[in-house]
């Protein structure tokens, strides 16, 4: 069955290898990513597919988000499936060294 699929952090890494898969079964993918840094690699890498679509938005941001949304499903109709990629990147250290404030931040950004 084809959907339409919602990749955030999609530019990328695994949120780009993800779009990948997602294309080649045949979904529409609409990428999420926060700034447009690896926009023309990722579209390098995914071909002339007719069904990516990129958008730059701060996941963290939430009347951000809800623009996105609101203009995604006016896009496509509905959206099927949300991967929830995008990655907070704070600073790399054990958990346990880790502060309350910037655990939480990588719980929720």
């Amino acid at each position: 069955m084809v959907q339409t699929v919602v990749v955030t952090g999609a530019s990328s890494g695994l949120g780009l290898a993800l779009v990948k898969r997602l294309l080649d079964r045949g979904d529409t993918v609409i990428g999420i990513s926060r700034t447009k840094r690896h926009w023309k690699s990722a579209r390098r890498a995914v071909g002339d597919s007719k069904r990516f679509y990129l958008s730059q938005v701060d996941a963290a941001c939430e009347p951000a988000v809800q623009r996105f949304f609101q203009a995604a499903q006016k896009r496509t109709g509905a959206i099927d499936i949300l991967i929830n990629n995008a990655g907070y990147s704070g600073r790399l250290e054990r958990l346990e060294k880790v502060s309350l404030t910037e655990f939480e931040r990588h719980l929720t950004h």
